[in-house]
C-alpha cells in the first residue's frame, strides 16, 4: 500500500463522520418538525410533549406559525431536508461545502430565534427546543 493512500484514509474518517452526523441530525430534526406540522395541519389530534404538558400544542396553535401559508413545522422540516440534500454528496467542492455550512448556520439560527419567540409568548415546544439544541452539532457537522 502506498503512503499517500494511508494519508488520504486518515484524513477521510473525520470528514465522513461529520457528514454522517449531519445526515442523521438533519433527518431527525426533519422528522420532529414533520410531527409538529402534522398536528398543525390537524392530521394528529394531539402532540406528545415530554415534560411540558400541553405546551407543544399551545405553540403549534399560536397564530404566527404559518409562514408561506403552510404550518411552520412543515416549513422547518423542508429546511432540514434541504440540509440533508446538501450533505448527501460525498465528494463535494469547496463551494458546495461552504454553502452547506452557511445553510446549517442559517437554519440553526432561525430555529433558535423561533424558540426565543416561543419563550416570549410564555410557552415552549419540546420538539422545537430539541431541534434548536441540535443546532450547534449541525453547524459542527457541516464544517468541512
Amino acid at each position: 500500500m502506498d503512503p499517500s493512500h494511508h494519508a488520504r484514509t486518515n484524513a477521510l474518517p473525520g470528514a465522513e463522520a461529520r457528514r454522517r452526523t449531519l445526515l442523521a441530525l438533519s433527518a431527525v430534526c426533519a422528522a420532529m418538525m414533520t410531527y409538529v406540522g402534522l398536528y398543525q395541519a390537524r392530521v394528529l389530534r394531539a402532540l406528545v410533549c415530554p415534560g411540558l404538558g400541553r405546551r407543544c400544542e399551545q405553540v403549534a396553535d399560536l397564530p404566527s406559525p404559518y409562514p408561506f401559508a403552510a404550518p411552520d413545522g412543515f416549513v422547518a422540516a423542508g429546511g432540514y431536508l434541504v440540509l440533508f440534500a446538501l450533505a448527501i454528496r460525498r465528494r463535494a467542492s469547496a463551494r458546495w461545502k461552504r454553502a452547506t455550512l452557511v445553510y446549517a448556520v442559517a437554519i440553526a439560527t432561525i430555529h433558535v430565534l423561533g424558540v426565543i419567540d416561543q419563550a416570549r409568548a410564555g410557552t415552549a415546544c419540546f420538539w422545537c427546543v430539541l431541534a434548536a439544541l441540535c443546532g450547534p452539532a449541525l453547524v459542527w457537522a457541516a464544517r468541512a
